[in-house]
């Protein structure tokens, strides 16, 4: 999939004159449940770099570009109903009948039958946030690419970006038991929500470096975690998974410059997605958060493709004052105060030997979760250093 976005992207002219033909192959590969989503995903940015590289009137490259952008944004709307609170989300990632199954003791076929529709609906949600990122990667981003199309997001921006922020504010939600603790859980796993928060081995390794190793942990457990656990560890790289794309998708849209006018109560919202249970979110996601959220906030607001210079400055500031006034002064206190309470914590606990905090993934190093907390906290002051620098640069323009 990599060659076909080259290629597009190295001679659109040519293959826009079998260009039905490509479009029909593309759709029945994209319908193949057995081709994976990620495959897709390419699938649909090969079409996108083919149509935005082409020798075409923008309103022609629209008109073809239109038929590869709406199932991304029906998928999203069909999904919405399950994202309008923490307990219907909850209900789509399937954690009530998992907790059925744990209490019962067993996955009877009604069970089954709900696990499985949860796990297709996972499935989708997962696919339609890869598929627009590497979309969105693709056609935005870059003022002097002749592959921009923000022209063509700027139209459906006011679908793409409401379910993306609720969808951020269900996934924050997760790590808040008030969301969850009222619901009629049965099995004594709930309490903990089955784990499904806890960090992935792929997420402690990506911190500390090295390569993910194998979760065995189904293996030494009894008949019934071995056969939930799949199930679990399913869910649990579906959180990771679906915050990090959501993150990145919102990130890239900010280069559109009508999110920031045709989006309803966009600050307030995005103020409430950043806050509204920042006290628990778990530390390591803050990174993320600052770098492919607030970062590229900073960094494309006023600076979009095809405006002019002359008016950049003003309106730069004008719309960093009207957008950042709800939520970046009280991300400046947060952060401030979060970090200064972990770093206090560090102090006081004896912090890693720097020659071991830069060599984390080294055989000779035993790495203890005080070790990876402090990466992350590390990590969390990188990412705030940075955006923190980028604001007095963006201000000082």
């Amino acid at each position: 999939t990599a060659a076909l976005v080259r290629l597009a992207i190295a001679i659109p002219d040519s293959l826009m004159m079998i260009y039905a033909d490509l479009s029909q192959l593309v759709q029945s590969h994209i319908a193949d449940p057995d081709v994976t989503r990620t495959v897709k995903g390419h699938l649909s940015e090969f079409q996108l770099a083919l149509i935005a590289g082409a020798s075409r009137t923008l309103a022609e490259r629209k008109q073809l570009a239109q038929p590869v952008v709406q199932p991304i944004i029906d998928a999203l709307h069909e999904l919405m109903p399950a994202l309008q609170s923490p307990t219907e989300f909850i209900t789509l990632l399937g954690l009530p009948a998992l907790d059925q199954a744990y209490a019962q003791g067993s996955i009877s076929p009604d069970i089954r039958a709900v696990l499985e529709a949860a796990r297709s609906n996972r499935a989708q949600l997962g696919q339609v946030l890869t598929t627009l990122y590497v979309c969105l990667n693709r056609t935005i981003g870059d003022r002097n690419s002749t592959l921009n199309l923000v022209s063509l997001w700027n139209d459906c921006i006011g679908d793409l970006v409401p379910p993306i922020l609720l969808l951020i504010r269900c996934l924050h939600a997760m790590w808040n038991p008030a969301h969850y603790q009222h619901l009629s859980w049965q099995s004594q796993q709930a309490h903990g929500l089955f784990g499904v928060l806890d960090m992935t081995e792929g997420e402690r390794q990506s911190i500390i470096g090295g390569e993910a190793e194998a979760d065995h942990t189904s293996s030494t457990t009894g008949s019934q975690q071995q056969q939930l656990a799949p199930e679990t560890h399913a869910i649990q790289h579906t959180l990771g998974s679906l915050l990090s794309s959501a993150y990145k998708c919102l990130g890239r849209l900010s280069c559109v410059p009508d999110m920031f006018t045709k989006v309803p109560d966009l600050a307030d919202n995005f103020a409430a997605c950043l806050f509204a249970d920042a006290e628990v979110m778990a530390a390591r996601h803050w990174r993320h958060l600052l770098s492919d959220v607030a970062m590229p906030m900073l960094q494309n607001v006023g600076n979009w493709p095809g405006m002019d210079a002359s008016t950049h400055l003003d309106q730069s500031r004008d719309t960093i004052g009207r957008f950042a006034a709800s939520w970046l002064s009280p991300l400046f206190a947060f952060c401030t105060n979060k970090l200064d309470a972990e770093w206090h914590t560090l102090v006081t606990r004896g912090m890693t030997p720097s020659n071991q905090a830069s060599g984390l993934q080294s055989a000779e190093v035993s790495v203890t979760d005080e070790m990876v907390h402090e990466q992350i906290v590390r990590d969390w002051t990188r990412a705030w250093s940075q955006l923190v620098v980028e604001l007095l640069v963006s201000v000082a323009r």
